[in-house]
């Protein structure tokens, strides 16, 4: 059973973009949803790790996982500033962002 939350916390969280939801998403990526996330190939973003060009990467069994909120801050350092929904969802693709008002309605959520 699903208790809705109604503190502030919440409330802010409806406010809040796809992509700023990022810096509090607490579960590791994998390198497909991280490709995904980017815009690239999962291919370009091996070659990445392997060359030491991109941070929020760990490894954990040999297979290696992202930190969302790092990825989120590495993309910013290097496009040299903070990155809106829009400009985000140019540059990532068909990356998931949610709809204003689509969040927590069943099944109808939006994907833009």
């Amino acid at each position: 059973m699903l208790l809705e939350r109604t503190d502030s916390k919440a409330k802010n969280e409806k406010n809040m973009t796809y992509y700023d939801k990022l810096d509090d998403d607490h579960r590791a990526w994998s390198v497909c949803e991280a490709a995904h996330f980017l815009g690239y190939n999962t291919k370009y973003l091996y070659q990445l790790i392997r060359e030491g060009k991109i941070e929020g990467w760990f490894e954990v069994n040999g297979s290696y996982r992202f930190c969302p909120a790092k990825l989120k801050a590495w993309l910013e350092k290097k496009t040299g500033k903070k990155e809106t929904k829009d400009a985000q969802t140019r540059s990532a693709g068909d990356a998931p962002s949610v709809k204003p008002g689509s969040e927590g309605q069943g099944g109808d959520n939006k994907v833009a």
